[in-house]
């Protein structure tokens, strides 16, 4: 299970980061299965990984986000919400917003710092 809480600064990801490190707060060390993804990712999951640990490059999900904002130290995505298109299969998992993505009412907010991949709920955000 992941950590949950509130990132407000790059404090409090240091803080999380020494804290998984030292054993106290869990870390992802593989790939999440699908059904890992639909129960851990919620509003206030607080995801940490170490890419050499995990082999992991880049953090995958499924879900569909906008482009990247800078905020303070963090890079801030929305997460979309994409109409049914008939006839059509999209790539969730491919990240790339398609033209009929729009940003998800109550949606999740992705803060990434560095090697530290933080996410939040829409709570976090003002």
């Amino acid at each position: 299970m992941p950590f949950f809480g509130l990132v407000n600064d790059t404090f409090d990801a240091f803080r999380l980061v020494l804290a998984a490190e030292e054993g106290l707060v869990p870390r992802i060390i593989e790939r999440l299965t699908q059904f890992d993804r639909m129960h851990m990712i919620t509003s206030g999951s607080v995801i940490i990984f170490s890419a050499q640990e995990s082999g992991m490059k880049r953090w995958r999900d499924g879900l569909l986000w906008t482009p990247s904002r800078i905020k303070g130290n963090f890079l801030v995505y929305k997460e979309l919400d994409r109409l049914p298109e008939v006839g059509k299969q999209g790539d969730a998992s491919s990240g790339c917003p398609s033209p009929t993505a729009f940003v998800k009412v109550d949606g999740l907010r992705k803060k990434v710092r560095g090697d530290i991949r933080v996410m939040n709920g829409t709570a976090a955000e003002t």
